[in-house]
């Protein structure tokens, strides 16, 4: 999709970490940022929208992480922390390798410092997305009109955990 008619790109404004935020729109046609957009007047004729940005532990945004729908819908709070948490995992994937070699820095960090530190972006969070690479995680394809959820990922730590071991 051309950045220029995206609903994502809506998430890279405002500029700046801390200002990164989750993006919701229940019906495009309701909305007059996208009314006009040849994404909801002409295929794939977008309704419904929830977007997460995708951003790095040093506060890069790599772009987003986003649900669509053909029909108006409202998203309820946990489906925010849902999709909000698949962001998290998309980046702790993408920047695995990067996390452990930071080991290092990470166990280093002074502790007598924390309240003015900022925790949403540098050696903190990148602290918390280390740790939870080690955490039992589980990512299914939630489909509503049947019980069939095909798992697209597992971590080792709910392998280790549940006794299941997932082959892709």
């Amino acid at each position: 999709t051309p950045r220029n008619t995206s609903f994502c790109s809506f998430l890279f404004v405002p500029e700046g970490h801390k200002k990164a935020s989750m993006m919701v729109v229940e019906n495009a046609l309701c909305d007059s940022r996208f009314v006009d957009n040849p994404l909801v007047i002409g295929e794939p004729h977008i309704r419904f929208y929830a977007g997460t940005p995708l951003v790095t532990s040093d506060g890069f945004r790599l772009g987003a992480l986003c649900a669509i729908d053909r029909a108006p819908r409202a998203l309820t709070p946990q489906m925010a922390q849902v999709l909000a948490n698949f962001g998290q995992l998309a980046v702790q994937a993408i920047q695995a390798k990067e996390l452990r070699r930071a080991t290092e820095e990470v166990e280093g960090l002074d502790k007598g410092g924390l309240c003015d530190y900022d925790f949403s972006a540098g050696l903190l969070r990148e602290s918390r997305m280390k740790e939870a690479i080690d955490e039992a995680v589980l990512l299914v394809w939630a489909q509503l009109n049947t019980l069939d959820w095909p798992i697209l990922y597992a971590s080792q730590a709910w392998g280790d955990m549940t006794g299941v071991r997932i082959i892709p």
